[in-house]
């Protein structure tokens, strides 16, 4: 099944006088410039016509450019904003073009010599935001300037740029910012030598992009209650994007979500049962994307191990209150004093925990 866009019209009317308010007969008012499509109408004997103008493919408004022209006459240009459906009046007044006698005699005529432009694309086809390399080439080689012209799904050409020639050659990048199909031509305007030249034109297709979604963990095995924090990066990177974040553990699968406004994210969850987790990140296919996910990676979440430091004898036992007095009454009464105990106390546990989990699972170490 063939779908198409629909292209939105309005009407124009209007009269054509001349510089004395008379009307025109047979001049002819066409559209120049803002319409999918060209079309024109000519006068009655009263001055009067009547224009429908169709617009750019997908725009229901637009800024329609109007020239009303008759022979002997200069022309005469107007703007009007039109909106789907509605009627618009435009008035055009022509004056008499300059007339006199010439008299001379024709002794030749001077040919310039031919040319050719070429123009060739780096890829046909494209995601969006991809560089790609407009080039070609003058045959002779001559100097000025190549215009280069881009049409988007079946629009009017526009000027997209002015390239400089060196030794008959020209280059330009373009980076396409719209998904959809380009059609791309290059003019030279030709010297005093050689005639003016147009390129073939080449069709460039832009399609969404395919990112590759890479998934990280800060850690692949932590306690029950520890923060895991998920990090990644998406590449190509193409704008602000949603990135969900799935964790499936012993409890069920939950879903996080957190925002890339560079091309990187994280996200920190914590294991609240012991078992394996495993962490995947997408995002939902949008104006620009594809829909796409990364690997799966996994932790695993363990119980904690607790550690109890004992002394010998009475927890009232002179030995254990004078430990018990000495850091209260003199290490933690100082800033200094209360840094290191705290620094000491994560340097221990940090190597006391899996030295107590290993003892635990050796039955000959323990005894």
């Amino acid at each position: 099944i063939l779908e198409g866009i629909g292209v939105a019209q309005a009407t124009v009317t209007g009269v054509v006088t001349d510089n004395e308010a008379k009307p025109l007969e047979d001049a002819v008012v066409s559209t120049t410039s803002g319409t999918s499509s060209i079309s024109s109408e000519s006068t009655d004997e009263g001055g009067r016509y009547s224009l429908v103008v169709y617009l750019p493919v997908g725009q229901t408004s637009a800024d329609v450019e109007l020239t009303a022209s008759k022979e002997a006459y200069e022309s005469d240009e107007n703007t009007v904003h039109v909106e789907s459906g509605g009627t618009y009046t435009s008035n055009f007044q022509l004056t008499p073009e300059p007339w006199g006698t010439i008299r001379g005699r024709v002794v030749g005529m001077v040919t310039k010599n031919p040319t050719a432009l070429s123009l060739g694309l780096s890829a046909s086809s494209a995601q969006i935001g991809t560089a790609i390399t407009i080039s070609g080439s003058l045959d002779p080689a001559r100097t000025g300037t190549v215009s280069i012209y881009t049409a988007f799904e079946g629009s009017a050409f526009t000027k997209l740029a002015d390239v400089d020639l060196s030794d008959g050659q020209y280059s330009y990048s373009l980076t396409p910012d719209r998904i959809g199909t380009y059609v791309v031509k290059a003019d030279w305007p030709g010297d005093n030598d050689y005639a003016a030249a147009t390129s073939s034109q080449a069709t460039l297709t832009v399609t969404k992009i395919t990112p590759t979604i890479s998934l990280s963990l800060s850690s692949t095995s932590v306690s029950v209650g520890e923060s895991v924090t998920a990090s990644g990066t998406i590449s190509p990177f193409s704008g602000t994007t949603d990135v969900n974040i799935d964790i499936t553990g012993p409890s069920g699968t939950s879903q996080g979500s957190v925002t890339s406004t560079d091309g990187t994210f994280s996200y920190a969850f914590t294991g609240d049962s012991e078992g394996t987790y495993t962490v995947q990140a997408s995002i939902l296919a949008s104006a620009n994307y594809n829909a796409a996910q990364s690997s799966q990676v996994t932790v695993n979440v363990q119980k904690k191990c607790v550690i109890a430091t004992a002394t010998y004898g009475s927890e009232l036992s002179p030995e254990v209150n004078f430990l018990r007095g000495f850091r209260n009454d003199f290490i933690l009464k100082t800033y200094s004093g209360s840094k290191f105990y705290v620094a000491f106390n994560a340097f221990y546990y940090s190597w006391s925990r899996p030295v107590a989990a290993y003892i635990g699972e050796h039955e000959v170490i323990r005894t």
